[in-house]
């Protein structure tokens, strides 16, 4: 594709002898901080249903990828070819119900999540042993690592969650993870997203109330 060789080529120029001084001293590290807000920024777009944002940001974070790929290459970790290869490799290992279905072969959303629990245990196998409070990134907001822990909490047949929950002793943690629990039960409900935009139906209706009190004098 013409416009991913272009900015391929623009930023070579900008990493480059004669480029920007600040592009040529970046590093992964000085990248996380672009990333979280670059990313937040996409989010805000979404939630705004702004198209033109939404075009933005995702550009903004598509270079950020591309950019890092460079620095890995310029240190000689990987190569942009090379994270590509190794995306479409995990994209169709993970999908066996799409790349190597036979005939018309339906898969139902059941089956479709043992499919995927199964992958990722051959995946991690031979890995460093993890558990549910050890495999999240650490960047995320408590609330995403709170949902994220009990979905995977949900996976351990040998954990029923409602049991696990019930042993927490102080009231506010059991309401607090028994109402999360519905957010995974839910399963498409994102508890993170739910009170962003229930924070901004909050100021709206505050602001309609507002308009309508008398003036202050």
């Amino acid at each position: 594709m013409k416009e991913m060789d272009d900015l391929v080529e623009i930023s070579d120029i900008l990493m480059g002898p004669e480029g920007c001084p600040w592009d040529a001293k970046q590093t992964f590290y000085s990248l996380q901080k672009h990333f979280l807000e670059e990313v937040q920024e996409v989010i805000e777009a979404i939630d705004e249903n702004h198209s033109e944002h939404i075009l933005e940001e995702l550009g903004d974070v598509f270079y950020l990828v591309l950019f890092a790929a460079k620095i890995a290459a310029k240190q000689g970790d990987f190569t942009l070819k090379q994270l590509l290869e190794k995306q479409k490799e995990k994209l169709i290992r993970r999908h066996p119900h799409v790349f190597a279905k036979k005939g018309n072969e339906k898969i139902s959303m059941e089956d479709l999540e043992k499919q995927w629990t199964e992958i990722k245990k051959k995946e991690s196998q031979g890995k460093k042993k993890t558990t549910p409070f050890t495999k999240l990134p650490k960047n995320i907001s408590l609330l995403q690592k709170s949902q994220h822990i009990l979905q995977e909490l949900e996976k351990q047949e040998d954990f029923p969650l409602e049991s696990v929950i019930d042993q927490l002793e102080r009231p506010f943690q059991k309401k607090f993870f028994t109402l999360l629990h519905q957010a995974v039960l839910e399963k498409e409900s994102d508890a993170e997203g739910e009170i962003r935009r229930g924070i901004q139906a909050l100021e709206q209706a505050f602001l309609s109330i507002e308009k309508k009190l008398p003036e202050k004098s």
